[in-house]
């Protein structure tokens, strides 16, 4: 049992100090020009559309075996199936508004590269572009301009060329993903920044490029699917809200919870910046803040390969939190409330409540 706690009270404990310290509605600090700078370092490469590669039927295997382990052997092949459909989507824009709409009834996200370009390069501040016969079609200087939200689903660094005939490659908008955390990158560019921040709007609706290292090795292709897979089916969890997601995907069978197959860190509960944020529906960067912040204070550890695991002192505080979140829920739910209501509103009681009432209220539960 208490394994599987540390695998789920991470989350508990980085949502309580984000909540603290205010990180989720944090303004830029002195550092982002410096980190953004870092970024344009960490990816330099060249770069071609992810999916197109990892789709390839040649790793079909690679597929099934993260969606096996989470959704049993019968279900696996359907959603391996789909989550590979719902990033290679083709249309992008004013087509994919028409056909999708506001994206509530689905949607399927183009992840290529758009406007004649197939491969990219970083080099620096510098990004340039090629077509598919290696033919450039831009090359611009960039630098920082500032952070921006993705319909406040995910926050990047903004760059922009000082060039006057950029065009559509005036601004690009970078996600802090690099080839060393998640193993590829997520980006946008174009040239009006308002739009390259709606992310069901505009003529960039329902894009979002996704690159691939053109000299990616084989660990390296298996290393993004499992990390596609795992995040998008919320592996992490054993929790009411990972399960109804399941079910709303229709798959109700049982969990495979051996995660290790996947290595001796998934086993031992150890979680990602990038699984804290799809878990809690935050931003990375937003996270990375709060991460900082408890690593200093001692509450987590953080290795070379970005994997967090939490300290004795960090168990402990993030197991009280989590006790109180599930008797409040309790205590809500005996008095009516309807669950999803006394999840949420347990949040914002747990943190603030004293001992005392906590105490009082923990011995209704029991009778």
């Amino acid at each position: 049992m208490k394994n599987i706690m540390r695998k789920l009270i991470p989350f508990m404990l980085v949502f309580a100090l984000m909540l603290s310290c205010g990180a989720l509605g944090m303004a830029e600090s002195a550092d982002d020009a410096a980190e953004a700078a870092v970024l344009l370092e960490n990816i330099k490469g060249t770069y071609e559309p992810l999916f197109p590669i990892i789709t390839r039927p040649e790793y079909d295997q690679l597929w099934l075996d993260p969606c096996t382990a989470v959704v049993g052997e019968e279900a696996a092949p359907q959603m391996a199936e789909m989550l590979k459909t719902a990033c290679n989507g083709t249309i992008c824009g004013q087509e994919a508004i028409d056909a999708f709409g506001d994206g509530s009834n689905g949607a399927q996200f183009d992840c290529l590269f758009i406007n004649g370009v197939s491969a990219i390069t970083f080099s620096g501040s510098t990004i340039e572009g090629a077509d598919e016969s290696g033919n450039q079609v831009f090359s611009h200087e960039y630098t920082y301009a500032g952070k921006l939200s993705l319909g406040g689903m995910m926050e990047g660094y903004l760059y922009e060329t000082a060039d006057e005939n950029a065009g559509e490659f005036k601004y690009f908008y970078m996600m802090p993903d690099t080839p060393a955390t998640t193993f590829h990158l997520e980006f946008r560019y174009g040239s009006n920044v308002d739009d390259l921040a709606k992310y069901n709007e505009g003529p960039y609706a329902y894009w979002l490029a996704a690159g691939f290292q053109v000299d990616a090795d084989a660990d390296t292709v298996k290393n993004v699917i499992e990390l596609f897979c795992l995040e998008n089916m919320d592996y992490s969890a054993h929790s009411e809200g990972s399960l109804a997601q399941l079910k709303d995907l229709g798959f109700e069978g049982k969990w495979i919870a051996d995660m290790s197959p996947f290595g001796d860190a998934y086993a031992k509960g150890h979680v990602r910046s990038i699984d804290i944020a799809a878990g809690l529906h935050v931003t990375k960067a937003s996270v990375c803040i709060a991460m900082r912040k408890l690593r200093e204070n001692g509450y987590i550890n953080m290795g070379s390969d970005n994997l967090i695991s939490l300290t004795d002192k960090g168990y402990a505080i993030a197991r009280k939190i989590y006790d109180r979140h599930r008797t409040l829920t309790k205590y809500l739910s005996q008095l009516g409330v309807p669950d999803e209501i006394a999840r949420a509103d347990a949040c914002k009681i747990e943190h603030d409540l004293s001992d005392e009432s906590f105490e009082a209220i923990r011995g209704q539960t029991r009778q």
